[in-house]
């Protein structure tokens, strides 16, 4: 039987760090050390603090930070299981690679991309952004077109973490607990009302993941690239849309947090490069997106958006020789009316919702994917019966097409619709 002194030897072998830690983890136990050692703990002070420690640790000599980190780690560990979670982070490639998310894996590696790597801590939470990649053109409204100024797969989109402060795992998206989580993220520009322009009416959307207790959120919209010569940034509130109360909205249009804000309300500067700034094409999406406002039209076009523009322009290609052989005047996939469309497909019966209305707001969850929108912006003012494609998707062979509808008595339905290679021959004499 080993004695306590071998006991004791054996103990600081295995304990003893085999390689330093990069230096974000260095960073993240020297503050959690600190939090857990002081009777009174804010945001503001964590993140003094944060920039304190990190440039001792950038000075110190490599031996010495790893030794102290080891040390804050292990009495960390001790007191608490919050600092468990450090060495669960996932990378922002990781979380963009295991989301699957391909236009945001093409941002980020043909792209200009901004590495943020902030946290700030709010409410009950940790918010971490990672990074932001910025791609010319639109990604998601095809207002480009519309200006004449082309499209391809652009955008902006942004990488983003949650987790509770107290270690407890954030829930599966699976679960109803998901379901009652309320985080609105979305890129807000100096000079302009950021309860009209945000993420609901700039062609934007969102993917939720949750690995190892942590919520990881892919949020993409237009790009935001071609106001850089303004201030731009990323708001965080725990609600399900823009709330006019959390934030202040200045003279100079610029925009700051309501310190008196009952509720969560980060704000995240995003200093992309002002080069990229371009007035001609800022103010043709700002026009494009007043007239897509006012539009009273009774009935949309489907326009060229996928995530895999193959499938799925070979399907809508098989579509438009159908029609065209019925004797339809079209000569363009973008011509196909809607209605017309979901006519070789099959309605996904479980994706039916009617959407609740709050402040002009709506919001659709199905299927890990999250739509939010501005009613006014997508169906107009008129009470018009209306149809609506607002995003298509592939999954294995299918392509997922997602459709609002806007009722005459102004309900408001959101539901999917599948088409694959056999709803299209079905409908093909």
């Amino acid at each position: 039987m080993k004695t306590d002194k071998e006991m004791d030897l054996l103990l600081r072998e295995a304990l003893a760090p085999r390689e330093e830690p990069d230096q974000a983890l260095q960073e993240h136990l020297l503050d959690e050390w600190d939090r857990l050692t002081r009777k009174e703990y804010s945001a503001k002070a964590s993140e003094s603090l944060s920039q304190e420690k990190g440039g001792k640790v950038i000075v110190m000599k490599k031996r010495k930070a790893a030794t102290m980190v080891a040390a804050a780690a292990a009495c960390v560990l001790a007191v608490s299981v919050t600092a468990v979670a450090a060495v669960k982070y996932l990378s922002r490639e990781e979380i963009v690679q295991e989301m699957n998310n391909k236009r945001a894996e093409d941002a980020f590696e043909s792209g200009e991309v901004l590495e943020i790597n902030q946290t700030k801590e709010a409410g009950d939470y940790r918010f971490r952004l990672y990074a932001v990649a910025t791609k010319e053109q639109l990604a998601e409204s095809g207002l480009w077109e519309e200006s004449g100024i082309g499209t391809d797969a652009g955008g902006t989109y942004a990488v983003i973490s949650v987790e509770r402060l107290d270690g407890t795992p954030m829930p599966a998206t699976s679960s109803d607990e998901y379901g009652n989580l309320s985080f609105f993220m979305s890129p807000l520009i100096q000079g302009l009302s950021p309860w009209q322009y945000n993420i609901a009416s700039m062609g934007g959307g969102y993917g939720d993941m949750v690995k190892d207790g942590m919520l990881y959120r892919i949020i993409s919209c237009d790009d935001i690239a071609v106001f850089a010569d303004r201030e731009l940034y990323l708001c965080i509130t725990d609600t399900n849309f823009y709330d006019t109360a959390a934030f202040d909205y200045q003279e100079d249009g610029t925009i700051t947090r309501n310190e008196g804000y009952d509720g969560i309300n980060v704000l995240f500067e995003l200093p992309i490069d002002r080069s990229r700034a371009d007035e001609k094409k800022a103010a043709a999406y700002l026009e494009g997106l007043e007239q897509e406002g006012n539009s009273d039209s009774g009935e949309e076009s489907i326009q060229e958006k996928s995530p895999e523009d193959s499938r799925y322009n070979t399907m809508m290609a098989k579509i438009l020789s159908a029609e065209q052989e019925k004797g339809a005047d079209i000569s363009d996939i973008s011509e196909i009316p809607t209605k017309t469309l979901l006519g070789y497909c099959r309605l996904d019966e479980a994706s039916v919702q009617t959407l609740s209305v709050k402040d002009g707001m709506a919001e659709y969850s199905y299927n890990g994917g999250n739509t939010s929108f501005n009613v006014e912006w997508l169906f107009g003012r008129e009470d018009l019966v209306k149809e609506t494609l607002l995003g298509a998707s592939e999954e294995g062979e299918e392509v997922r097409l997602r459709i609002f509808e806007k009722e005459a008595d102004g309900t408001v339905k959101a539901m999917e619709y599948v088409m694959t290679e056999e709803t299209i021959a079905a409908n093909i004499p």
